[in-house]
């Protein structure tokens, strides 16, 4: 079996860089939601916050561990091919994620001119964490990983 110069190979057979680089992206950005999980858990034990913005951390920590996860997992099983339905579903959590962080930052860190390494921390993490998410899920689309996904879903039945 020849090996194409842009195929992994392993046990199943040529895996598409597509496949390879889409769910790297997707276990990278998981791991970094999962990670800025300790920023939220400094939010919610912060004793000076009041309930609303408590409720609305509380909220965005849930979302986030669920999102990670998500990721995480889907990025495992379309690298395995069993499936990409977890990675979209993971990678449409993520961008709504970004755009809450976003627009925290530019409507609560924007207005206070002393906190510019707050604000990047609030919109440039985040938008660069949607980019990544965004060519994930733009590789996971390609027709070389909808081949991949469906020539393994088929050899697994």
């Amino acid at each position: 079996m020849a090996v194409r110069h842009n195929a992994v190979l392993d046990t199943r057979g040529p895996v598409p860089s597509s496949v390879t680089v889409s769910a790297s992206l997707a276990a990278v950005v998981g791991g970094g939601t999962l990670f800025g999980l300790f920023y939220l858990a400094v939010s919610l034990f912060d004793p000076t916050g009041s309930d609303q913005v408590t409720t609305i951390t509380t909220v965005l920590a849930i979302v986030q561990v669920t999102t990670g996860v998500l990721l995480l997992v889907g990025a495992r099983r379309f690298a395995t091919g069993t499936g990409r339905g977890t990675l979209f579903t993971g990678g449409v959590m993520e961008l709504l994620v970004c755009v809450a962080y976003g627009w925290y930052a530019v409507g609560e860190v924007a207005g206070d001119p002393q906190d510019g390494g707050v604000f990047f921390l609030f919109l440039g993490v985040p938008c660069g964490a949607a980019v990544m998410t965004v060519v994930s899920l733009i590789l996971a689309l390609l027709p070389s990983a909808a081949a991949f996904a469906v020539r393994q879903s088929t050899r697994t039945r």
